[in-house]
This record gives C-alpha cells, structure tokens and sequence, in this order.
C-alpha cells in the first residue's frame, strides 16, 4: 500500500478461497519426490568430483583463515613496537597482508 502511495487509506482485505479435495491433493503433492528416488544411488564419479571439489575449496578457506589469524597477531604485534623495530619489522620476511591479498584473489 505504502508504494502505490495510499499509505494509511488503504485497508487489505483477506480474500478467502476454498479448495475442494482435488486441488488440494493436487496442491499437496506437486513438490514430492516419486517413493523410487530415495532407492537410486547417484553416480559415483560425480559424486567423488563433487567431494573434492568441495575439499580443495575447504583447504583454500582453511590457509586463508591461517592467513587472516597471522595478519591480526602482527597487526597487534605493531601495536607495542617502537618506531624503529617497525622498520626492520618485515625484512625477510613476507607480508602477511600482502600475502593474504594475493591469495584471496
């Protein structure tokens, strides 16, 4: 009502429909499985495709939140460094930010 601008003008009535047993089976059963399906196995090359996609993606997230814990120790780190330790804080070392930015790409 508030989008057609009739903002409190406007009263919804319920509109009451009845069904008759027919269309509510019909209603009833349009979404359901046949009683077969749960009896058929899926394919097995699919299915091991599938688990390691999801597993290589599982590995992905797990280094990119080993990443995100090593960035907020050093950024904590920073935080009680003087001025100077800061400067020779990264040399040979690498990045944690820049790192975790690469990879999340």
């Amino acid at each position: 009502a508030l989008i057609h601008g009739l903002n409190r003008h406007y009263y919804s009535n319920a509109i009451n429909y009845r069904k008759n047993e027919l269309e509510q089976k019909m209603l009833l059963n349009l979404h359901k499985k046949i009683w077969t399906h749960g009896l058929t196995l899926p394919n097995f090359t699919e299915h091991t495709e599938i688990n390691g996609k999801s597993v290589n993606i599982m590995k992905k997230f797990q280094t990119m939140l080993t990443l995100a814990e090593t960035y907020n120790k050093s950024v904590q780190e920073e935080s009680t460094m003087t001025h100077e330790q800061l400067k020779a804080r990264h040399v040979g070392k690498q990045d944690p930010k820049r790192h975790l930015e690469e990879s999340g790409r």
